[in-house]
């Protein structure tokens, strides 16, 4: 008696549709899929996880598919940096809008920056403790991303709108938005290191150091570098 062979079926694999020369979305959707799967394989496995290799197996693309969007690793994680400094303004613009008035477009800006790091802490490695982003140069230094720019025009908006509510010149603008960028990566850091360490409410100490910020923002604005104004000028 001869048995029919038993044909085994092949599992189903997912082919995902290639990108149509020429077409913008195309391409744009790809280039997003890229930064998706590299930033789930940092958070999986760290930097030494990311590859370009493994970030086109993660889409399902071939491993010279990725090339046509950065050249080398190093454009990779510098289009991952970029792509969490976007996502950042979107947040904080969008907290601001909801606002009036100086101090309160300023504080809403400042929550939704340390809420946006407290609720992506692998962005957050990637982005301020990475030694390899960190040491990023010339072009692919996210300083020298167009959101980076914008970031910083818009801190100084808000500054130079504090300025204007408190009645001063915007002569420290620049130093009291160094000063707000300080605090807040200070504050950033021991939250995100320093877990051990017995905080007071999480929620108290936000909202202080919030507030704190501001208040050294209105200092400088007033008096420069100094702590009060020089008298007898």
């Amino acid at each position: 008696m001869v048995m029919a062979a038993v044909k085994r079926r092949r599992p189903a694999v997912s082919v995902r549709p290639r990108v149509r020369r020429g077409n913008l979305d195309d391409a744009q959707a790809m280039r997003t899929d890229l930064l998706r799967a590299a930033s789930a394989l940092f958070a999986e496995g760290g930097l030494d996880a990311v590859s370009v290799r493994a970030v086109a197996a993660r889409v399902g693309v071939s491993p010279m598919t990725p090339y046509r969007y950065f050249a080398t690793k190093t454009e990779l994680l510098g289009g991952l940096v970029r792509s969490v400094f976007d996502a950042t303004f979107v947040q904080m613009q969008a907290a601001v809008a909801q606002c009036t008035g100086a101090r309160e477009r300023l504080r809403a800006s400042i929550g939704a920056f340390f809420g946006y790091w407290e609720a992506n802490p692998d962005h957050y490695r990637l982005v301020f403790m990475t030694e390899q982003n960190t040491r990023l140069d010339g072009e692919t230094a996210p300083s020298q991303a167009p959101i980076y720019a914008e970031v910083r025009a818009d801190s100084v908006g808000l500054c130079t709108d504090l300025a204007r509510a408190i009645g001063v010149e915007s002569t420290h603008v620049r130093l009291a938005c160094d000063v707000r960028r300080v605090i807040a990566l200070g504050y950033l850091y021991a939250m995100m290191v320093n877990r051990r360490y017995p905080w007071s409410d999480r929620q108290e100490l936000r909202t202080a150091c919030v507030e704190e910020t501001i208040s050294a923002m209105e200092r400088c604005l007033r008096h420069g570098s100094s702590s009060s104004p020089m008298e007898g000028m």
